[in-house]
């Protein structure tokens, strides 16, 4: 557990959580990854979020304020990619028997790897070039911004993405002059 949470990736075996051989301990532990690679300011924010009928339970609003989060979306959006890639990847080169067996690989190590928790279930040294390559670009992102993942940070890509964008628009639209802006907040270039 506070290895989980902390994305440090401790385990008391030499095989990591792959000691246990266990899909429900692993689909636990990937829950439980996922959610200490989120920004912990959506959380506070998902807490304090009302409906505007006091009436109804606030639970929509609150899903609202993380589905609205433009770094949520994007760190769920690459261990999307990432889980489907080495899927995929792992598929064709029929290292695992069936499908879920593969899924279950594949995302487990996506999201351990792109939160920097390290744990381990499987020998990577036995995935091809492809698989080793898409693991070591995952290990770049890290976690979101406020979490306990390390790496750069999915906003940093974000902020990545939207900059060079104003970049492409000023290349060809000279006169235009537009804020940079994460989530209806400007933000300063410099």
């Amino acid at each position: 557990t506070f290895g989980t949470m902390a994305t440090g990736g401790f385990s008391t075996w030499n095989a990591s959580v792959g000691h246990y051989q266990s899909a429900t301990i692993e689909w636990t532990i990937i829950v439980f990854m996922i959610l200490a690679g989120t920004n912990f300011n959506l959380y506070y924010l998902m807490l304090i979020a009302k409906r505007a009928d006091q009436s109804k339970p606030g639970v929509g609003t609150r899903l609202a304020v993380v589905a609205r989060d433009p770094e949520f979306r994007l760190y769920v959006g690459i261990l999307s990619i990432g889980t489907l890639l080495l899927a995929f990847n792992l598929w064709q080169h029929k290292l695992y028997e069936g499908p879920l067996e593969i899924l279950r690989h594949s995302v487990f190590t996506t999201v351990s790897i792109t939160t920097t928790t390290g744990f381990g279930t499987v020998d990577f040294d036995q995935w091809n070039n492809f698989s080793r390559a898409l693991i070591v670009l995952l290990m770049f992102v890290g976690g979101c911004a406020g979490s306990t993942g390390g790496g750069i940070k999915v906003v940093r890509f974000l902020l990545l993405g939207r900059i060079l964008g104003l970049e492409l628009e000023g290349a060809f639209r000279p006169n235009v002059v537009r804020p940079l802006r994460i989530a209806g907040v400007n933000l300063d270039k410099s």
